[in-house]
């Protein structure tokens, strides 16, 4: 059910979630790093900014085009890295989601893509543990 502001649709109607729709546009070539800044500076600067971003990303991860999930991915990986805020708003469904993609449901290139961010997480969390590989 997506009317009256609820459901998948007002996941992207939010000013954040607008820029996020642009920024995953399937026309687009390649990231628009413009906009994927703009979009970090809008989550660490509102207080709402986390939680809408992370649902608007899902969102867009699970559209059908690939080229779209590949800009979410991109645009996920920047928030992770340049959002402190963001971090914590990360839930296990967000996590499902890149999951999934790792394995494949969304292509090789995205499969490939999504491996190595959520690698380069876990390299981040292991060496702030203090553990090194």
């Amino acid at each position: 059910m997506d009317f009256f502001g609820f459901g998948a649709a007002a996941d992207l109607s939010t000013p954040v979630g607008q820029m996020i729709k642009s920024g995953t546009d399937s026309l687009l070539l390649g990231p628009d790093w413009a906009k994927n800044l703009e979009i970090c500076d809008v989550v660490s600067s509102t207080r709402e900014g986390p939680e809408n971003a992370l649902k608007a990303i899902v969102r867009r991860l699970q559209d059908s085009d690939q080229n779209t999930v590949f800009l979410a991915l991109i645009i996920f990986e920047s928030c992770f890295k340049n959002c402190s805020n963001f971090v914590p708003v990360i839930d296990k469904a967000a996590m499902d989601v890149m999951s999934n993609i790792a394995r494949g449901d969304k292509g090789d290139k995205n499969a490939q893509e999504a491996l190595r961010i959520i690698q380069t997480w876990g390299k981040a969390y292991d060496n702030k543990r203090g553990n090194r590989c």
